[in-house]
């Protein structure tokens, strides 16, 4: 009986394991192919590509996508949409998705604006990338800020950061 176990287990352990990784796989196939066709300036393809990858957890597929909506390469421009990839992408600490959502939900693109998200968006991308022009924007944010409304932003990104 033992045995019969051990074998059970250890075929659910290698088809969970090859399962997990053909997920993976065709997530990063797909970023490949996804990438090539934007190099190559076939955008529709690319967008088509990038959108598997996304939809199977790619955070660099998920931020490209989110470009691509921003900006409307590809694909029909649409705030909503950028929003949501570059939300799922820093989520998963995509420093760069995390400045470009702080940069939709400081202006009201895709959404309401909300400085206190922002803020905490661009703090947790600060962490990690070389200072630049966002520290004038977290200066500008912190301006129109209420005192508690800062402590607030910085305690959803500390408890962000905790989380993650």
């Amino acid at each position: 009986m033992r045995i019969i176990l051990a074998i059970c287990f250890a075929l659910f352990l290698v088809v969970g394991s090859a399962l997990a990784g053909g997920h993976k796989g065709a997530a990063w196939k797909a970023w490949k192919d996804g990438r090539a066709a934007l190099k190559a300036g076939n955008h529709a393809v690319a967008a088509q590509e990038l959108g598997k990858a996304a939809e199977l957890g790619h955070h660099r597929a998920q931020f490209r996508l989110g470009r691509m909506y921003e900006k409307g390469t590809g694909v029909g421009q649409s705030y909503e949409m950028a929003r949501k990839w570059y939300t799922l992408s820093a989520e998963q600490d995509n420093a760069s998705a995390q400045e470009r959502l702080g940069n939709l939900l400081r202006k009201g693109r895709g959404g309401p604006a909300d400085l206190v998200e922002a803020y905490k968006w661009y703090a947790l991308s600060a962490e990690r990338r070389p200072a630049d022009d966002k520290e004038h924007v977290r200066g500008w944010i912190e301006k129109r800020l209420t005192y508690d409304q800062l402590a607030e932003a910085k305690r959803r990104a500390k408890e962000w950061r905790k989380k993650n």
